[in-house]
C-alpha cells in the first residue's frame, strides 16, 4: 500500500479522507473473509485524485512593510552666486498675445495732437503734437507751440513761438539720439515811467523801436551704450549748441560736449567719471568776448537696502578754478514712509544774456556779463503719511559768487539793468503737501520763505519776494471732463532804481487760473481756460502790469 503526504489546507485533508475511508473498509473485509476460509484474490488498489489548490482555501498572512520615519531636519544649503546687472537699454514695449480677439484689441496710441483756440486780446492758440507710434528701433516726435496776443495799453503785444522735434536710433550696441529746435519771443516796452507826461521835451520812442525779439537756435546730439560692455563701463557722449540773438547786434553762441564713464560693482557700488568742454562766444554792439569752462566730476554712489549715498566734487577750470561738492545721502525709514535727506551741491551759474532774459524780459541790451558759481547747503525729510498723502520739507542755503539783481532806469520807457551781489545768499525753508486719490483727485501746496544776505551797502534783494505760496488741483470727472486750477500767491516785491537808493514797492498780488477739458469722444473735445480770475492788474516786473482777465477756448482733436 502506497501512502500519500498531503500537507495543504484542512479542506483538502477531509476531500481526501472520503475516499481512503472506503478503501480501508474494503480491505477489511477481504480480511475477514480470508480468515472464514474463502479465496479472494489479492488486488492492489489505488485511490488517484490530482490536488488542484485553491486560493480562497489558503491561509492568508497580511504583511505590511513599516513606513520610514519623516525626518523633520531642515538643511541648510548655501548658494554662491555672483550677482550681475541686466542693463536696459530702452523701455520695451508692452507684451500682447500673438492672436486676439475682436473684442480684445489692441490699445491705439494717439499718434497726434492738436489744441487750437482763440481768445480775448486777439490771442491765437496752437498746440501740437506728433510722435511715430510703436517702434523699438526708432523713435520720432515733434511739437509746435503759438501763442499770441495784442492788448492795451500801447505796445502790449507779445509772442511766443517754439518748433522742436526729437528722434532715436536703437541699435544692438548704441543708442543714438538727436534733438533741436528754434524759439521766437517777440514782446515791447511797455513800462512806461510816470515822470514822463505828455507836454515834457521827452518824446517816447517808436513802436519798432519798442520792439524786442530774442530767438534761439539749439540741438543736441547724443551717443551711449545699449549693452554693457566685457569691461563693465558704460558711456554716453554728448555734443550740443546755443545760437542766442536779438533783432538788434547781440547775439551769443554756446558749444558744449561732455562724455560720462560709469562703472557698477557687485550692484550696489557706482563709479562715475565726468569730462567735458564748453566754450561761449559773445558778441554785441559795445563789447565782444568768450569763456571757456573744463569741467571735470567724478563722483560714487552706493545704494543697498534702504540707504543711498553719493560723493563727489565738480572741480571747473576757466579764468579761476571753482570747486563744487557733490555730497547726498538719504535713508529709508518704516518701510518708505519717512525719508530724510541730507545734501551740498551747486552748479555753475552763466549770466549771460541768453539766460538772464528768461528770467526777467525787459532787460537792457547790453547787460554786463559773468561766469560764477553757487553753492547749496541743505537737509529736510520727504516721505507719505498714508496711501494719498505725500510730504517734503527742506531748509537749505545758497551761496552765489554773483547774485543777479534787477533794477529799473529811469528814462522812457522803464528797462531793467542786471547787477550783481558778489558773495550773497539766500535762506530758503521749503515745504510741500500733495493729496491723490484714485487717480481722479490730486492737489499739490508748496510754499517758500526767502531771506537775503547782502554785504553790498549800495543793494538790496531788488525784485525778489520775500515769500511764495502756489496751489495747484486737478479733477478727472469720469475720464469725460477734466478740470485743473492754480492759484498763485506771491509778496511784496521791492525794486531799487538803478544808482540811487530809492526804492518801490509793488505791493502782494494773487493771480488764479482755470481750466477745462471737454473729451467729448476719445479722439475728440474742447477747452476753456480762464487766466488771473482775480483780475487784478499786478505787475510781476516795476511798470509792467499784466492783463486783468484773459479767456481763450478751442477743440481738441487726438489721432
Amino acid at each position: 500500500m502506497r501512502n500519500y503526504l498531503l500537507t495543504i489546507s484542512k479542506t483538502s485533508v477531509m476531500k481526501q479522507i472520503r475516499y481512503i475511508v472506503p478503501a480501508m473498509i474494503l480491505m477489511s473485509s477481504a480480511t475477514l473473509a480470508q480468515q472464514n476460509g474463502a479465496i479472494i484474490k489479492s488486488d492492489t488498489i489505488f485511490v488517484v485524485k490530482d490536488y488542484k489548490p485553491l486560493l480562497a482555501d489558503a491561509d492568508k498572512y497580511i504583511l505590511q512593510a513599516p513606513l520610514p520615519q519623516p525626518d523633520s531636519a531642515k538643511l541648510k544649503l548655501k548658494y554662491n552666486i555672483n550677482p550681475q546687472l541686466k542693463k536696459l537699454p530702452y523701455t520695451p514695449s508692452e507684451l500682447k498675445p500673438v492672436a486676439m480677439s475682436r473684442q480684445d484689441e489692441q490699445e491705439k496710441l494717439q499718434n497726434l495732437y492738436v489744441k487750437a483756440g482763440f481768445g480775448t486780446q486777439y490771442s491765437p492758440f496752437l498746440d501740437a503734437h506728433y510722435n511715430n507710434g510703436r517702434n523699438d528701433k526708432f523713435y520720432f516726435s515733434a511739437n509746435a507751440y503759438h501763442l499770441s496776443g495784442r492788448g492795451k495799453p500801447l505796445f502790449k503785444n507779445f509772442s511766443d513761438t517754439r518748433i522742436n522735434a526729437d528722434t532715436r536710433f536703437q541699435t544692438k550696441k548704441l543708442t543714438i539720439g538727436l534733438d533741436g529746435g528754434y524759439k521766437t519771443n517777440t514782446f515791447y516796452y511797455y513800462g512806461f515811467n510816470d515822470q514822463i507826461v505828455p507836454d515834457s521835451a521827452e518824446v517816447l520812442p517808436s513802436k519798432d523801436e519798442s520792439k524786442r525779439t530774442y530767438n534761439l537756435i539749439h540741438g543736441n546730439l547724443f551717443v551711449k551704450n545699449a549693452t554693457t560692455s566685457k569691461s563693465g563701463i558704460d558711456y554716453l557722449f554728448n555734443l550740443s549748441e546755443k545760437y542766442f540773438y536779438t533783432n538788434g547786434d547781440v547775439s551769443e553762441n554756446e558749444v558744449e560736449t561732455g562724455l560720462k564713464l560709469s562703472k557698477v560693482h557687485h550692484t550696489i557700488h557706482r563709479f562715475n567719471l565726468g569730462i567735458g568742454f564748453n566754450h561761449i562766444s559773445l558778441n554785441d554792439s559795445s563789447a565782444s568776448g568768450s569763456y571757456w569752462l573744463l569741467p571735470f566730476h567724478p563722483y560714487y554712489e552706493y545704494e543697498k537696502d534702504k540707504l543711498y549715498a553719493r560723493a563727489g566734487f565738480n572741480l571747473v577750470i576757466s579764468d579761476s578754478a571753482f570747486f563744487i561738492p557733490d555730497i547726498h545721502v538719504q535713508y529709508s525709514l518704516l518701510n518708505g514712509k519717512v525719508i530724510p535727506f541730507l545734501r551740498v551741491d551747486g552748479m555753475m551759474d552763466k549770466n549771460i544774456m541768453m539766460y538772464r532774459s528768461i528770467d526777467n524780459p525787459f532787460i537792457n541790451r547790453n547787460i554786463e556779463r559773468s561766469i560764477g558759481a553757487s553753492y547749496n547747503f541743505g537737509g529736510g525729510v520727504k516721505g507719505s503719511i498714508s496711501d494719498y498723502v505725500v510730504f517734503a520739507a527742506e531748509v537749505h542755503y545758497r551761496l552765489y559768487n554773483f547774485l543777479p539783481i534787477y533794477t529799473p532806469d529811469s528814462l522812457n520807457q522803464v528797462r531793467f539793468s542786471v547787477n550783481y551781489a558778489e558773495n550773497a545768499g539766500i535762506f530758503n525753508p521749503h515745504v510741500e503737501l500733495g493729496f491723490r486719490r484714485n487717480d481722479k483727485f490730486a492737489t499739490t501746496l508748496k510754499a517758500d520763505y526767502y531771506r537775503f544776505d547782502i554785504d553790498a551797502v549800495d543793494f538790496i534783494a531788488s525784485s525778489y519776494p520775500e515769500w511764495r505760496v502756489t496751489l495747484n488741483a486737478s479733477y478727472n470727472i469720469q475720464e469725460k471732463i477734466l478740470v485743473t486750477a492754480d492759484v498763485f500767491l506771491n509778496a511784496p516785491v521791492t525794486f531799487q532804481y538803478t544808482g540811487k537808493r530809492t526804492t518801490i514797492n509793488t505791493g502782494a498780488w494773487a493771480d488764479a487760473n482755470l481750466s477745462v477739458i471737454y473729451n467729448y469722444k476719445s479722439n475728440f473735445g474742447a477747452y476753456l481756460r480762464l487766466n488771473n480770475l482775480t483780475a487784478s492788474q499786478y505787475a510781476r516786473w516795476y511798470r509792467y502790469n499784466t492783463y486783468a482777465f484773459v479767456m481763450n477756448a478751442g477743440l481738441v482733436f487726438k489721432l
